[in-house]
């Protein structure tokens, strides 16, 4: 919003000015949910990538953890990287979010339970 209304003094962008009023500031309890909800996407990214790994011709590969304080790497592959089942959940998920814009959040729960799901039973079924 701050350089939007920058750039708009210089450059005729056809923008409202209500649309460029300034957002309110996080509260410190808002600012930690952010964080936390930060940490805890980064830290499911890393799992993911421990369970989904590998393919055919590749290799699984170890994820660090711990690093840079440990070198170690942990990898638990159930499903290989690239999976077809994943990608087409996800591919719905999206197209149902496009669809139905006012149901979103649903929607991406459904569509995380259902990756997980899938990566679950897909990985020890085999």
């Amino acid at each position: 919003t701050r350089l939007a209304r920058i750039f708009s003094r210089w450059i005729k962008t056809g923008i409202a000015p209500e649309q460029l009023e300034r957002r309110c500031r996080f509260t410190f309890v808002g600012a930690t949910v952010w964080i936390a909800v930060g940490i805890v996407a980064a830290c499911s990214h890393l799992m993911a990538d421990m369970v989904v790994s590998g393919t055919a011709t590749l290799s699984d590969w170890d994820v660090k953890l711990l690093w840079p304080f440990s070198d170690r790497g942990f990898v638990y592959p159930l499903v290989p990287w690239g999976d077809v089942g994943n990608m087409l959940i996800l591919i719905v998920g999206m197209f149902a979010m496009l669809r139905w814009k006012n149901r979103v959040r649903p929607i991406a729960a459904v569509t995380l339970l259902a990756v997980v799901g899938y990566t679950l039973i897909r990985g020890f079924i085999q």
